[in-house]
């Protein structure tokens, strides 16, 4: 084999693995993934791995294991007494509805979106 021919061998292999590489997705059992191809809403793939294109395909990860979020309250009684509690709220997103969650929510299964809008919230109880 010439030197040209090896070169070009080379660099058609480091292309494909340029492009194909990037394009394999693994998604585990605590996780549910939705795709947008090209910002349209198409799928959510299942634990194991998966191929998505990468230039058209892109993913939102949700987390399916199960959270804790405190939540301190404050109430009036009729005769105006004042109440403060604190409550703490496991939940867990299902699976079957990720694709929902996505439609209406965007990225709101990340922890850190969870987490600023749960700081918002204790600031307008403030």
């Amino acid at each position: 084999m010439k030197p040209r021919n090896k070169f070009v061998t080379i660099m058609v292999v480091l292309l494909v693995a340029i492009l194909i590489l990037p394009s394999i997705v693994f998604v585990r059992t605590e996780e549910a993934v939705v795709v947008r191809r090209l910002g349209a809403l198409s799928h959510t793939l299942t634990p194991g791995p998966s191929f998505l294109f990468w230039p058209t395909d892109t993913r939102i990860r949700y987390d399916l294991r199960i959270r804790e979020a405190d939540l301190i309250f404050s109430a009036h009684s009729t005769d105006a007494q004042a109440v403060r509690g604190q409550v703490s709220i496991q939940y867990q997103l299902i699976p079957a509805n990720v694709m929902d969650i996505a439609e209406h929510f965007g990225d709101i299964g990340r922890n850190d979106v969870v987490m600023e809008r749960k700081a918002m919230y204790d600031h307008k109880q403030k």
